[in-house]
């Protein structure tokens, strides 16, 4: 135990295995020197490395040969700091395009797409080449029937159903085909252009290569899907089709038969073709498939998740926006992971939680994904540069371009490392196999809606949830990897690496015949089958009554959470019992003789308080992967268990190891607080950058015409533009200024500057940058010499080009791709100065704060009454701010009182007392030893929270006002996207949603309780 908790405080940092790796967006014109010193930068944060990766924006020719030297120059760079330099597949995503390489290739390679056409029998059918068949729906018998013809319809047809393949831009990932030509294209030049150095295969700094969404459309065709269809089930697919749409004859088994055939081709042909070419060249094959979220979304897109990650060496998922997320998504490749010889695996996490997403929420929802499984953080993003469109892509941006990279965003990094270090080591516990029912969904599945599979999921996940709740370490089986990789020994079901005692049946319509076979035999040798709702009444696919009438001598539950906990106490299984409020969740782990537990406050709102039931008599220690520090947990013998008290603020989660005596190990008994005495208004502000506001509006003309009647946004405007010709455009801004120019240091930030040409009040200025700030795209131009006291006028021209085939839909792989050649954009001005908005603040939910505007710059006041900055002169700052008082103290501080803070409005807080720097927090508890620092009489406070960009970027004019989802969409006007949960109509609004900035409360004092419980010694 010594040496695990040595190495514990040692983990991550040496070497990059526990060590994030971004998605690094390489998105503008790419300069070697540039790449070089981001990389660096990356190193400083904590980080690994960095997935190469194409993004919207690139300018660089892709998979040119200036293209390969940023590859190599990378590659070389990492390799001298230990990191990783890892590849991307794609221009954009989804993969399979090679940049749209592969798409040229003719109508053989491009994606094909099902559609039933339906018209009364005298309507004509205008001639389609892409037509596979017509069928006239007929009555016969009072039953609707189905009868393919060509020419004439046969008599008393009602109606007249016509199948064609429709054509995309992207291309028919089920035709191994077209995945040769997609390595030939995209692999093989990589391996060409690095050869001289790694030789026939990759190693050292190329560890892997990243392959993103590669989907099928909803109702895929392929010109290889009739034969495999045939070669499967021994039907004709063409005279199928009606039954894939309606109700008609067995269409139940169809849908079946219809998507495993699909899947079969999609795994064969792609992810495993992929996966020898990868294990061929010694990289790691990593990534994730599309929609991987529910039982429909995988049906729609990839058929079925968990057979794509046999093949991939370093499997993955997507985890967006703002919150944790299903259980299924990280359950289902964590699980077949460790049944295909404990691979790492990987998620690209933190994509779409918008710009304002703090530390502490990124370590919530990255420990969530580690308690399920995930070992390897692939952070989105790391722009390259925010220059126009850039900086909506999905963000944040958790690279340079924020204020707390690279010194406060290592705290996360380091933490990290430590957390996935400890759950690297010994093995889970995991003896409850839970069967997939993702076949349930494909014979549900009508193409356009669920009928009924939404349940069959929402079930699924639910079921997943509480067994997480109760304690119970599970994995699912897939069917498919049952069929190839399960068998029966010693009364344990074998799945690859990894064996169960019990296994859980959940709701199901249909179950594998191999499936069936496979449990019966578990029975027999003694094994335990739990049926868990609803049984299913098909066998792949068919109606068949084998499995119901086996299920229906094994053990049965409800959904409902109480049956099942009861259930469970009757099974051989290991369980940790959890008795608090909250959402506590818990993953079990045997290092050696020794019990690990990783415990997880799943609540983001909620403190959680009660007590867990560990099983285990040894001794419990708590483990910091703060500090690497241990503490002795009191706790009391329960049976042969061992009970101890949980504490966890939401979002909060704690470490403990259960092993061998520590004599050395304090005891840790809880807290209590009193108010810190004489705290009063106000404090001071010091802000450490110069201040920002943002001018987002503006009026506008062309040359020689009249300027607009009204303001419009700027990035509405540049909508407009887009989709017209070529024009020459001036943009007129304004802003209130109420104190001297040339004293508060005004400067213009903007980009593009050498496209644009610039007027201050009439009078030209020259484009003299004094350099760029927080990121490559953003130049300072000084322009407070052309100001003055009253309403400024800053006038940009350009010559406005647009968007190739702008107005023209197109597949999300060539879209992504797709952008106008001029950008215009918001531009900022920075300074010494407060701003005030003429509108007022009115509070607002998600801790924000709206006004109408417009925005006046004011002589510094530098004053807060409550420690909140935004609505006393800082709305758009996105800098750290420091602030400060003097207070008087009477008492006297024993050495273990602490400082303590409610959670800030920032992602880091620093405080100072009496010239003594106590520390940086970013997430509960804000704790911070004050013995014998606090004195009585006079003290000096001094906070720093450091803020992010998101006052400054936005989205300013969301109707949710701080929206957890957050992409292009969320920053104009329009109808709400796909990251708008819930409502409906547009998501705009006209006011401005500031998220609050600095302290919520003032400090209080705390100590540790003289009372402890009984150490169970």
């Amino acid at each position: 135990m010594h040496d695990f908790l040595k190495q514990f405080g040692e983990a991550g940092l040496e070497g990059t295995r526990y060590r994030g790796v971004p998605f690094w967006a390489w998105n503008d014109q790419l300069d070697p020197e540039e790449l070089r010193r981001q990389l660096a930068a990356m190193g400083e944060a904590g980080l690994g490395g960095g997935f190469m990766h194409a993004r919207i924006g690139l300018e660089t020719p892709y998979m040119s040969e200036e293209w390969m030297e940023c590859i190599r120059a990378c590659v070389d760079e990492a390799e001298s700091r230990g990191m990783g330099a890892w590849l991307y597949d794609e221009d954009c995503w989804p993969s399979g395009s090679a940049g749209g390489a592969v798409p040229s290739l003719g109508e053989e390679y491009l994606q094909k797409m099902l559609i039933r056409d339906r018209v009364p029998p005298g309507d004509e059918l205008a001639p389609d080449e892409r037509e596979i068949a017509r069928f006239a729906l007929v009555q016969e018998a009072g039953t609707a029937v189905y009868r393919r013809f060509e020419g004439e319809p046969p008599p008393g047809t009602r109606e007249i159903h016509r199948f064609r393949y429709q054509v995309t831009e992207y291309v028919d990932l089920l035709s191994a085909k077209v995945t040769r030509a997609f390595i030939e294209h995209q692999y093989e030049p990589y391996a060409a252009a690095l050869r001289d150095k790694f030789g026939a295969d990759f190693s050292g700094p190329v560890p892997g290569i990243f392959t993103d969404e590669p989907q099928h459309c909803n109702a895929p065709w392929s010109f290889d899907l009739p034969a495999a269809y045939r070669d499967m089930w021994g039907r004709d697919l063409v005279e199928d089709l009606p039954a894939l749409y309606d109700e008609v004859g067995d269409h139940a088994a169809v849908r079946h038969h219809y998507h495993a055939t699909v899947l079969e081709l999609f795994v064969e042909g792609f992810t495993k073709q992929i996966g020898e070419w990868c294990r061929e060249h010694n990289l790691d094959f990593t990534g994730h498939v599309m929609a991987e979220d529910t039982l429909i979304s995988q049906t729609m897109f990839v058929g079925a998740a968990m057979p794509h990650y046999e093949y991939m060496s370093l499997p993955g998922i997507d985890h967006l926006c703002r919150q944790l997320g299903t259980v299924t998504l990280c359950k289902q490749v964590s699980s077949a992971a460790r049944q295909f010889g404990g691979r790492r695996v990987l998620s690209e996490m933190f994509g779409c939680s918008g710009w304002n997403v703090s530390l502490e929420a990124l370590k919530w929802m990255a420990e969530w994904q580690f308690l399920l499984g995930i070992s390897l953080p692939c952070q989105h993003l790391s722009l390259y540069s925010m220059r126009g469109c850039r900086k909506r892509d999905y963000p944040p941006s958790l690279h340079v371009q924020q204020p707390y990279f690279p010194e406060v965003y290592r705290i996360l990094n380091d933490r990290m490392a430590r957390v996935l270090w400890a759950l690297d080591q010994g093995d889970l516990v995991a003896d409850l196999a839970v069967i997939h029912p993702i076949e349930t969904a494909w014979t549900l599945w009508d193409g356009s809606s669920p009928a009924g599979g939404d349940r069959y999921s929402a079930e699924f996940e639910n079921l997943s949830r509480d067994l997480l709740r109760l304690g119970v370490g599970f994995e699912y089986a897939d069917e498919r990897i049952l069929d190839r990789h399960g068998r029966v020994e010693d009364g344990r079901l074998i799945v690859g690496d990894c064996s169960y005692t019990a296994v859980l049946v959940p709701p199901m319509v249909t179950m594998r015949q191999t499936t069936l076979e496979l449990l019966r035999q578990f029975v027999e040798a003694g094994g335990t089958v739990v049926s868990v709702g609803e049984d299913p009444l098909r066998v792949d696919g068919v109606e068949d009554a084998a499995a119901y009438d086996f299920l229906s001598r094994c053990r049965h539950s409800h959904l409902e959470t109480g049956q099942l906990r009861r259930t469970l106490d009757d099974l051989p299984l290991t369980r940790i019992k959890l008795h608090a409020s909250g959402r506590l969740v818990c993953q079990h782990r045997k290092v050696g003789d020794d019990d690990l537990f990783f415990v997880l406050n799943a609540d983001g709102w909620s403190h959680a308080e009660g007590r867990a039931l560990l099983p285990t008599e040894r001794p419990v220690f708590q483990l910091d992967p703060d500090s690497g520090e241990v503490r002795r947990l009191p706790s009391t013998r329960v049976g042969g268990s061992t009970e101890v008290s949980v504490d966890l603020p939401a979002m909060g989660s704690t470490l403990l190891l259960a092993g061998a005596e520590m004599p050395d190990a304090e005891l840790s008994p809880p807290r209590s607080y009193t108010p810190l005495g004489d705290l009063t208004p106000p404090w001071t502000i010091e802000a450490l950058e110069p201040n920002q506001v943002t001018l987002d509006r503006c009026v506008w003309r062309e040359a020689g015409g009249e300027w607009s009647a009204e303001p419009i946004e700027v990035i509405h405007l540049q909508r407009w533009l887009e989709e017209r010709e070529p024009r020459d455009v001036h943009l007129r801004f304004e802003v209130d200024v109420e104190l001297e120019p040339e004293d508060a240091d005004i400067e213009l930030v903007l980009e593009n500057p050498d496209a644009m040409t610039l007027n201050v009040n009439g009078q030209p200025v020259e484009m003299k940058t004094r350099g760029t700030w927080r990121d490559v795209a953003l130049h300072r131009v000084s322009i407070d010499r052309w100001m003055k006291r009253g309403t400024n006028q800053i006038e940009l021209s350009c010559h406005f080009v647009g968007r190739e085939g702008a107005g023209s839909p197109v597949h999300e792989s060539v879209g992504n791709r797709l952008r106008s050649r001029t950008e215009l954009e918001s531009i900022y001005l920075r300074g010494s100065f407060e701003v005030r908005s003429e509108g007022g603040w009115r509070p607002d939910e998600r801790d924000t704060l709206l006004t109408h505007g417009p925005f006046v710059l004011v002589p510094p006041t530098r004053e807060t009454p409550d420690g909140e900055i935004v609505s006393h002169g800082y709305p758009f700052y996105s800098g750290t701010v420091r602030l400060s008082q003097r207070f008087e103290y009477a008492a006297g501080v024993p050495e273990d009182t602490v400082l303590s803070f409610d959670r800030p409005r920032g992602v880091s807080l620093r405080v100072m007392l009496n010239g003594v720097d106590l520390g940086t927090r970013c997430w509960a508890p804000f704790d911070f030893p004050v013995g014998g620092v606090l004195r009585p009489g006079e003290n000096e406070i001094i906070v720093e929270v450091c803020g992010t960009n998101r006052n400054l970027l936005g989205p300013h004019h969301h109707a949710d006002l701080e929206p957890y989802g957050v992409g292009p969409g969320q920053f104009e006007r329009g109808s709400r996207d796909w990251l708008d949960h819930g409502g409906a109509g547009t998501s705009w609004l006209d006011q401005y949603a500031f998220v609050r900035m600095g302290l919520r409360g003032n400090p209080v004092l705390g100590r540790r309780s003289s009372g402890d419980r009984d150490d169970g010694g």
